[in-house]
Order: C-alpha cells, then sequence, then structure tokens
C-alpha cells in the first residue's frame, strides 16, 4: 500500500462513528478529502513526533522538487537552506511539543538548489488519548511576495535617501508624499504639504503661459523636465532642475505624477561666476577685450544711426613694470584696482572702462559731437591719475599714456580702431609720456617701422650688426679718464643706424635682450682686453646687465665664462643693475651678487633715484657705486628739487662710503654743482660722446688718458 493510500486509511480509522456509520457515503466522503488535501494549492506535510515525513502531497513535490519516495520516512529537513537561524527552529519544536500551532517563515532549498521562502503553519494531530501523534504542516511558497516586498523596502530606502527630492501627487495634483531631501531643499516637513497642491512652493517668477506650456507637454507625452524658479520656506527663491512623469495603471489609468527635482543654485552661481570671469577681468571686475569688442559693435550701429563720433582710448601705465617689480604684484594689484576706481570717476556714465591685460586699459566714449570731446575725457584721466597714489603705506607717482582713435574717422571695427588707438598710445609715450595722442597716418608708418625693428633685430647678432661706443668716465676734480661704459649700438642694413632707445625696449619685450646683453658683455670684455695689448692701461669697462639676463639661466656661469674666453680682469668690470631688478627674488639676486663680487667684480646701481629699493638693500647687496640718473642731472642750477635731491643722493652715498658718478653731464655749472656736493665723477657730452673703439683709443691716446679742461658744451 502506497503512502497515499495508508494515509487515507489513517484518516478513515480516526474518522468518528458517524463517518463510520456513513456507509458508501463515508468511503466517499473519505476520497473527496483525499483528493482534497492532494490537490491542495499549499504544501502540506505530515511527519511523527520525531519529524519523519509520513505523507506529502502533490503541491510539496512540485514546490520543493522532492518526489514523495525521496522523503517518506527522511527527517524533515531536506529543504533546510542554512540560512534560517537554529533558534527559530528550536521556538519552532518548543512551540509544537506543547501541543500548540507554530506559524513562521523560513527561508528553504529546493532539490535543484534555488532558495525560495516559505509560511509555515504547523498543527499537532493528537490521539484519542489527546496525546500529540502527528504533526500537520502547512506551507505556502511566498517568494514572490517576498521580492516584491524587498523591491517596495528597497524603494522605500531610496525614495527617503535620494540625494534629489521627490514629491508624489494623485491625479488631481494634491500632494501624498515627499521625501527627506524634498524637506531639505524646501524647508518643508510632509505635514505641512501633504494634502495641499504643489503651488505652495511658487517663487511667482513663472506667467500663466509657462505652466500652460508645462502641462501641455505633460499631459501630451507623460513626461516634463526643465529649469524653475521655486520658494524655499524661508521666502527664498532659488533655481531648480525639475522633472515630472505621469504614473498610469495597466488600464492606462492616471494615478499619480511623481516630480523628482534638485537644487541648482550652486551650479547656477557657478555657471554665472564662470561666464562672468569670461567677460571680465578678474582683479578689477571691468569687461575684458570679448565684452569692449560686443559694446563697441552695438555702439557703432547707434553711432551710424545718430550719426556721432565713438572714441576708444588705450591707456597704459607709465613705468609700472618698476613699481611691480620693485614692490610685488601685491602691490601692483592694488594699485591697479585704485587705478580703476579712478579711472570710473573720471569718465561719463555712459562710457566703458575695460582691462586688456597688465597696466593696459582701453576707454569706449560714444556719442561724441567733435573729437575735442574726446581730449576732454583723456585730460580728466591724465589729472585723476597724476595725484599720489597711497597703497600699503607706500606714496606712489605715475602717469599714463594714452592712445585715441575716432569711429568713423580712423576705422570702423574694433581691431582697426583698437589697433590704432595702441599705436598712438607709444607716441605719447615717445612724447615724453603723461600725455595723449591723436592717431594719425604718420603714427601707423611708424608702427610699421617699429615691427620692422622687432623682426630684423632677431638677426642683428648673427649678422654681425650690433657695434659698442665707448663712453668715457671722468674724474672732475682732475678730468682723468677713470673708466668707460659701453653701450650697443645697432647698424642695420635695411634701417641704418638705429639708436638703442629705439630698439632696447623693443629686445625687452620679445627677450632677445637676454642674447642682446650677452654679447654686449662678452664684446666689452674682449675689447677691453685688446686695448691693453694694443698699449693702453687697464681701464674698468661697465656694462649695462638686464633683469631677463639676470634670471636667465645661471648668469653667473655665463660671465665667468665670458671673462675666461677673453681674457680680461674681473677687477676691471663693472656690471650696472637697474634698482628694479634687485627687488626681484631678493634672496638670489644677493646670491649672485656676492659671487661676482667674490672673484672682484665691481657693482653699480643704474637710474639711481627712479626706482623704489631701500636702503637696506643696498647694503645688504654692497654696492660698490651709484649713477645719479641723468633727468636729475639735466635741470641742476635751475630746479630746486633737482639739486635737492642730487644733494641727497651725494650725502647717503658718503655715509654708506659708495662711490658715485653722474650720467648726462653738459655743462661746466653742473659739474662745479656735483664736485662741491660731494660727487667726484662723471660721464656725458661735456666730455666726451660714446666713440667707436678706434676713435675711444685715439681720444684717450691724444689726450693722454687726461682731459686739460672742460670743453665747451655741445651745441
Amino acid at each position: 500500500m502506497d503512502a497515499r493510500r495508508q494515509d487515507t486509511q489513517i484518516a478513515a480509522d480516526e474518522a468518528d462513528a458517524p463517518a463510520h456509520t456513513g456507509g458508501v457515503a463515508a468511503a466517499e466522503l473519505q476520497r473527496m478529502l483525499a483528493r482534497a488535501v492532494d490537490q491542495s494549492p499549499v504544501s502540506i506535510l505530515i511527519t511523527d513526533t520525531a519529524g519523519r515525513v509520513e505523507y506529502v502531497n502533490a503541491r510539496y513535490t512540485e514546490i520543493t522538487g522532492y518526489a514523495a519516495d525521496e522523503v517518506l520516512g527522511q527527517k524533515a529537513g531536506a529543504m533546510r537552506s542554512g540560512l534560517t537561524p537554529p533558534e527559530v527552529y528550536a521556538d519552532l519544536w518548543r512551540t509544537i511539543r506543547r501541543g500548540d500551532d507554530w506559524r513562521g517563515e523560513l527561508c528553504n532549498r529546493r532539490k535543484d538548489g534555488r532558495l525560495y521562502w516559505d509560511s509555515v503553519h504547523i498543527v499537532p494531530i493528537l490521539d484519542e488519548t489527546g496525546r500529540v501523534a502527528h504533526y500537520l504542516s502547512i506551507q505556502e511558497d511566498i517568494s514572490a511576495r517576498k521580492e516584491n516586498e524587498e523591491t517596495i523596502r528597497l524603494w522605500a530606502t531610496v525614495f527617503e535617501n535620494s540625494g534629489e527630492a521627490v514629491m508624489i501627487t494623485d491625479p488631481a495634483n494634491h500632494i501624498v508624499s515627499v521625501n527627506q531631501a524634498f524637506t531639505h531643499i524646501t524647508g518643508y516637513a510632509p505635514g505641512e504639504v501633504i494634502g495641499r497642491n504643489p503651488s505652495v512652493l511658487g517663487s511667482g517668477r513663472h506667467d500663466a503661459a509657462f505652466f500652460a506650456e508645462m502641462w501641455r507637454r505633460l499631459n501630451a507625452y507623460g513626461h516634463w523636465q526643465g529649469e524653475i524658479w521655486d520658494r524655499r520656506k524661508s521666502g527664498e527663491v532659488y533655481p531648480k532642475w525639475l522633472g515630472i512623469s505621469a504614473v498610469r495603471d495597466p488600464q492606462e489609468r492616471l494615478t499619480h505624477y511623481v516630480a523628482v527635482f534638485s537644487d541648482i543654485s550652486e551650479r547656477k552661481a557657478a555657471q554665472e561666476r564662470i561666464e562672468y570671469l569670461a567677460r571680465h577681468d578678474p582683479l578689477t571686475g571691468l569687461p575684458n577685450r570679448m565684452t569692449l569688442a560686443d559694446r563697441l559693435e552695438q555702439a557703432l550701429a547707434h553711432a551710424e544711426r545718430t550719426q556721432t563720433r565713438i572714441a576708444l582710448l588705450f591707456l597704459d601705465l607709465d613705468r609700472f613694470k618698476t613699481i611691480n617689480d620693485s614692490l610685488g604684484h601685491p602691490v601692483g594689484d592694488a594699485l591697479l584696482q585704485e587705478l580703476t576706481r579712478r579711472l570710473k570717476g573720471a569718465v561719463r556714465e555712459t562710457d566703458t572702462v575695460s582691462r586688456l591685460g597688465g597696466d593696459e586699459f582701453v576707454i569706449l566714449a560714444g556719442g561724441l559731437g567733435d573729437p575735442e570731446m574726446a581730449a576732454d575725457i583723456a585730460a580728466k584721466i591724465l589729472a585723476a591719475v597724476h595725484r599720489p597714489f597711497l597703497v600699503d603705506s607706500h606714496r606712489l607717482s605715475t602717469s599714463t599714456s594714452i592712445g585715441i582713435t575716432l569711429y568713423p574717422d580712423d576705422g570702423a571695427d574694433f581691431d582697426t580702431l583698437l589697433k590704432k588707438a595702441d599705436i598712438a598710445m607709444y607716441h605719447a609715450k615717445d612724447a615724453g609720456r603723461n600725455t595723449y595722442r591723436f592717431f594719425t597716418e604718420q603714427m601707423n608708418a611708424h608702427a610699421h617701422e617699429r615691427l620692422l625693428v622687432q623682426n630684423h633685430l632677431r638677426q642683428a647678432i648673427e649678422r654681425n650688426e650690433l657695434v659698442l661706443h665707448f663712453q668715457p668716465q671722468v674724474a672732475l676734480d682732475s678730468g682723468r679718464i677713470v673708466g668707460v661704459e659701453a653701450l650697443v649700438r645697432w647698424r642695420s642694413p635695411e634701417l641704418g643706424l638705429v639708436p638703442p632707445d629705439r630698439f632696447i625696449p623693443m629686445a625687452e619685450e620679445s627677450g632677445a635682450i637676454v642674447d642682446v646683453g650677452d654679447w654686449v658683455l662678452r664684446e666689452a670684455c674682449r675689447q677691453a682686453r685688446a686695448w691693453c695689448d694694443e698699449g693702453l692701461p687697464a681701464l674698468p669697462v661697465a656694462v649695462n646687465i638686464s633683469a631677463l639676463q639676470l634670471r636667465h639661466g645661471d648668469f653667473v656661469e655665463r660671465v665667468l665664462r665670458t671673462l675666461d674666453e677673453t681674457g680680461h680682469d674681473p677687477a676691471m668690470l663693472e656690471l650696472e643693475f637697474t634698482e628694479s631688478i634687485l627687488i626681484q627674488d631678493i634672496a638670489r639676486v644677493l646670491d649672485q651678487v656676492r659671487r661676482l663680487k667674490a672673484i672682484g667684480i665691481s657693482i653699480a646701481i643704474d637710474d639711481f633715484g627712479t626706482g623704489y629699493s631701500s636702503l637696506a638693500y643696498l647694503k645688504q647687496l654692497d654696492v660698490d657705486r651709484l649713477k645719479i640718473d641723468r633727468s636729475f642731472i639735466r635741470d641742476i642750477g635751475s630746479d630746486p628739487d633737482d639739486d635737492a635731491i642730487v644733494r641727497a643722493v651725494t650725502q647717503m652715498a658718503r655715509s654708506l662710503r659708495l662711490k658715485l658718478i653722474a650720467e648726462g653731464t653738459e655743462t661746466v655749472e653742473q659739474t662745479r654743482f656735483l664736485l662741491a656736493e660731494g660727487c667726484c665723477e662723471a660721464q656725458g657730452f661735456l666730455y666726451s660722446p660714446p666713440l667707436a673703439a678706434d676713435d675711444f683709443a685715439a681720444l684717450y691716446r691724444g689726450c693722454g688718458g687726461h682731459f686739460s679742461r672742460p670743453p665747451a658744451a655741445p651745441r
């Protein structure tokens, strides 16, 4: 007899008396019960009190994969997965052995190894004496329900912990749920908005047409997204990126709207900052070249309609590099910021003040009736800039050079007008600075020549076009020649003799000054050695050193190599530095100067009084000589200020035990004043202009190294 028949017989034996007396009806009832159990939609398993399987139905086999003959007589643990905690089984057995029902959920394993979840109800079956004889286990596979619950739990976790705000509304657009991010962004707690219309978040910035279009697209496509401005509970208006989706059931009936949004305030601020920086100068906040060009285009259209003029004023701050190098970039930046405030105050509200970079500014002035209006603006700017600047306890005096171009006189587009304003600005500098110049076609020709100079200068050294001239340095009391200064000249086959004030600044700008300066040093040392070989006494030769030379590579090594190659005595070499380069990277400069002096080279400060160095640096550098700039010598005897400056410099040099030489001496009166104040040496046209090497040698031999008396000043 198989297990199912056995169990049917057991059920028959245990039936009550009326069932036995029912005859055929009772048997039929037993068969009905047996079929019901076997065809039950849930698994049914009967065990003895020791847990050995006595019966399983068809659903059990379908769910677990185990046939009846594989489990009958076996312990009912074949399906255990090992994932259900042991204490669950301990509670199960403790409960049913008391005769009580047990309900719970077990994680089991099918025959093929797959896990599944059972909802289990175990009922003790009692015999006639009331003792537990069997256990009936009713098991339902709830894996799908558990998966749904896990999915729901996962989505609930995502919903609550999402970094983006989520808001769910019903079809009538009433809020039914919000997450934590919603509260964080808007400031509203769930209880403050649930049941309300999302319009409670509205900023008032969008009109009815905006929302009508939003709802049209949402209804047509089931989705809408875009940027929108809302208002927080605090009243703050902020931008957010919003996406809304319509949710429908399987019958395509609308059930909800889901809105997901994020606060994009920081992103918008960063974007606006990037856009601002793309169109403005970060230091001064002024419009940059791009913005200036856009505004000029607008001004040109207006000027054409109104038949008025436009002026571009190109400003360059005079000697700004000296301030920047001497006092440092923070002081230079502060000066530019103060300059910006003055420029804004000097022009009209309708004018545009822009910064191209460095110390270059451009002012756009429209609506001009005649060129004189541009001249008036330039004059106001000059006056505003000329007043001393107080920056970080420094009292700085500077000026500006201004070039002016006009529309339609000088051009009809931005690039043309700006280029010509730049050319005019350079002419203002050539005119002595602190002035303005209007563009003329003659200036354009000069600019073309300037470009030619720059291009040909690159080849000047290779083509052997540079030459040195030498100017005597004279002891004022005796007229004795005590040294020479080497001064470079350029003889260009295309351009003729190019004076240094035309090509040296260009060499500085292009970086060619490094090669030019090294050539001058080498040629000066070579020529000094050649004079000695020709029988002239050894004379100290002074050579100007550019800031770029000092910063380029190992300058000291290049000097030593030059001395070694030429055989020139280091004690007969004087290197002249300007004040400004001695303040750049002072530790590095000090190291190089000390190494140079250690081999006997003398150090002089050129153009003294025009820069911004301090006495402390002079002391640290162990300078040998100061050169008083020619600008202070020129008006001795006629300008009390220059007299006072020269007098102060000579007293300071005497106190610091420094030699002193004045350059640019042209009159006997100047030499008398210098001698009286304690300046014992000078150079200038009063004695001799710079001469070619052979001419200087002839001069020296002719006068025996002494000027008997100062010659007449040149006419």
